[in-house]
């Protein structure tokens, strides 16, 4: 049975942890440039671990880019969802109160 989205975000998650716990052991910081010299020294031979450490670091710069977008377009959605409640609802005749920030609460 395929894991849902809830269910691979915390298997991410526990693996991060895992690899943090194992890394601080060896007595890195978690840094990029730390981990990069520390693969470095391990692995200079094997030029693989380099490649996937490196495709890790794209992924998860692409992985916030598009988390980010998305928190962009859902704040414009919800912007949007607000205003067209609060004009039809004053358009139903219910009077509109403000809220603190200037904001309309039904």
């Amino acid at each position: 049975m395929p894991l849902t989205n809830h269910a691979l975000i915390e298997e991410l998650i526990k693996l991060d942890d895992r690899r943090n716990e194992y890394l601080q052991k060896q007595g890195l910081s978690l840094t990029k440039n730390s981990i990069n010299a520390w693969l470095t020294e391990q692995h200079s031979c094997q030029n693989e671990i380099k490649t996937l450490w490196n495709e890790l670091l794209n992924l998860a710069k692409t992985a916030q880019q598009l988390n980010h977008s998305n928190g962009l377009i859902i704040s414009n959605q919800l912007q949007h969802n607000q205003r067209a409640f609060a004009a039809l609802n004053c358009a139903a005749g219910n009077v509109s109160l403000y809220g603190p920030k200037g904001q309309t609460y039904i």
